[in-house]
């Protein structure tokens, strides 16, 4: 590999848009300054930040400043003279400033909408560990898995019993929080599912409050409304005021 190419790796424009926030630590900016003033590259986004940033000596927030009001080339910034824009100058910060607005909306339209949903989950800290379903040792160490977090394991043995006791609410209702817990929310969606249509099942509420929880994280908006506004109509406490709440905030819909 070559010199350049090893000081392209050195530094990414992530990183100088981190550096440039008001939060960012000195030690961090001077951490990114060192690594910009040894870089060599022909990338015109990278190119333009680092001529913004020598023109306005390695000032980050002037970048910040920059990225956070109008584009207007037509006049001058911090003194400087739009005569002094370098055509290369021009398409590199153009590039950031739309980078910077696209990595806004993503992080409005999809990062904090799934953050609220995620952080509205209610803690769940299964049965006793010596509980049982008609006293099998398997569901024993299921529960335990799941309150290890070992998704892996749990899943083994919800999957043994399963075979034995499809219906069985209790059981269905952790093995949706197992696949939750790893991350396969499809499956989890299908499971918690399982649990609603048990209508008499203790778990009711709980297992269509995670349902609506996981339709929204895999991005189906409507349905996990509709499951929200079930739940809002139908019962009161914990889940009805969790409901209302995320119901009644728009940065969700």
């Amino acid at each position: 590999m070559s010199d350049q190419n090893k000081n392209i790796e050195q530094v990414t424009l992530e990183e100088i848009l981190l550096a440039s926030k008001p939060e960012a630590t000195e030690s961090y900016r001077a951490e990114i300054k060192s690594k910009l003033q040894d870089l060599k590259t022909t990338d015109e986004v990278l190119s333009g930040a680092i001529k913004f940033l020598e023109d306005h000596h390695y000032d980050f927030n002037a970048l910040h400043d920059f990225l956070n009001t109008s584009a207007n080339f037509s006049g001058s910034i911090k003194g400087q003279p739009s005569i002094n824009f370098k055509y290369k100058y021009i398409i590199g910060l153009a590039a950031i400033f739309i980078l910077a607005i696209g990595f806004s909306l993503f992080y409005y339209i999809k990062v904090i909408p799934k953050t609220i949903i995620t952080e509205s989950v209610f803690y769940e800290p299964g049965l006793p560990v010596f509980a049982s379903i008609s006293g099998s040792k398997d569901f024993h160490e299921l529960m335990s898995a799941y309150r290890l977090q070992d998704a892996n394991t749990g899943l083994t043995y919800f999957h043994k019993l399963l075979l034995q006791q499809p219906i069985n609410d209790t059981l269905n209702y952790f093995g949706g929080w197992l696949y939750y817990q790893n991350n396969m929310i499809d499956s989890a969606v299908l499971t918690f599912k399982k649990v609603e249509e048990m209508k008499s099942s203790d778990y009711l509420y709980k297992a269509t409050y995670m349902k609506a929880v996981c339709l929204y994280l895999n991005g189906n908006k409507a349905e996990s409304k509709a499951a929200f506004e079930l739940i809002h109509q139908n019962t009161s406490g914990e889940y009805y005021i969790k409901s209302a709440n995320l119901l009644a905030d728009k940065r969700l819909w």
